[in-house]
């Protein structure tokens, strides 16, 4: 199974921690949303945004350990989504929040991601805007 991560789990360390037998594929990125914080990290549909993540190939039990990480299906659902890579579009499932509404993430959280973003040289911009937003939240 595919699965694009773009929160805590492009971090790459965490993602071991939690799916141990996960292969990255590389830099993928998914058009027509973006990111928010709903004091962790969500993504939804902006048709000028696009979302920066990595792709993932993981396993059964990966999913499952994956499903207790991010509280599915209370916090987070699924969806099947299109992203773009350099091999052309390839869907993917992603996690996606189950409402909330935006607020900042703790500095511990926001930290995994900013680590994650170095190391796939993600612009680093995008985490603070999307952090900076929750200080001017609108309906979402």
């Amino acid at each position: 199974m595919l699965y694009f991560a773009y929160g805590a789990n492009v971090n790459q360390r965490n993602i071991k921690r939690y799916a141990p037998r996960a292969r990255a594929l590389g830099v993928a990125r998914l058009p027509g949303y973006r990111l928010v914080f709903k004091q962790f990290a969500d993504v939804i549909k902006d048709a000028k945004g696009a979302v920066d993540g990595v792709l993932y190939e993981i396993t059964t039990p990966c999913e499952l350990t994956l499903d207790r990480y991010e509280d599915f299906p209370k916090l987070y659902g699924k969806a099947t989504v299109t992203v773009d890579t350099a091999q052309g579009p390839r869907d993917a499932m992603i996690y996606v929040m189950n409402g909330g509404t935006v607020a900042p993430p703790d500095v511990a959280y926001f930290n995994i991601l900013a680590r994650g973003y170095a190391e796939w040289k993600f612009d680093a911009r995008i985490l603070r805007e999307a952090r900076f937003a929750t200080l001017r939240p609108t309906r979402l």
